[in-house]
């Protein structure tokens, strides 16, 4: 193992990680606006609308990421959108992220208990405020968990945008392994960045959770 190689490489290797970061926190934001829009319209069962979000969800949990990227990328410019590489990676991880963040969000919201609903319909409320203050709020909780795992998947998964050539980590590792044919040294150091990442996410979620779980035994007081 050629230590000082990596570190010679080190700086290039965190640029590239700081665009899959970029990349991974915006589409996660996105992917949450979407996941709970989404899942409030699937969970009112607006028409025509929760009939268009479910095929939108089929179309991203049921294909390749990679197909999906391709499409994008390649596929667009026929019709005459070009995007960047940057700007394919935030499009394709926030619908996709969005895809699994409705579900996550939907379970979440149905699992909001009856007694609940109709205590805020007793108390005068309206739908929207329903749904604002009781059944958001209760199923966002509720739901948290799940969609921490889809959030540290949108991370791991950006190492496919490699395939049409965007420099973040995966990519800049690999024109080391290339260019130089350090291979252990780049697998390794790469597994450790992403091990690195996706440890302090999950720490971060697990956090919250506690967090929002305490806030939960405090309401109940």
């Amino acid at each position: 193992m050629d230590f000082q190689f990596i570190i010679s490489v080190m700086p290039d290797l965190l640029h590239g990680l700081l665009v899959t970061m970029e990349i991974g926190l915006i589409s996660l934001f996105i992917s949450l606006i979407l996941g709970i829009l989404g899942a409030s319209a699937v969970n009112a069962k607006i028409p025509v609308i929760s009939q268009i979000i479910a095929i939108y969800v089929e179309l991203f949990r049921n294909t390749p990421i990679l197909v999906q990227i391709y499409f994008m990328y390649f596929g667009l410019p026929s019709i005459g959108i070009v995007l960047s590489e940057f700007t394919t990676g935030i499009l394709e991880f926030s619908l996709w992220g969005g895809a699994f963040a409705i579900d996550n969000f939907t379970a979440g919201f149905e699992a909001v208990p009856k007694q609940t609903k109709e205590a805020g319909e007793a108390l005068g409320m309206n739908r929207i405020q329903i749904y604002t203050n009781i059944i958001i709020p209760i199923g966002f909780r509720n739901a948290f968990p799940s969609f921490g795992n889809t959030a540290l998947s949108i991370i791991k998964c950006t190492n496919y945008l490699a395939g049409i050539g965007l420099f973040e980590l995966t990519k800049t590792a690999m024109k080391y392994v290339t260019k130089n044919f350090k291979v252990s040294e780049m697998f390794v150091t790469m597994a450790v960045l992403y091990l690195l990442v996706v440890t302090v996410m999950t720490y971060i979620f697990n956090y919250i959770e506690r967090k929002m779980k305490h806030q939960k035994r405090e309401a109940r007081k």
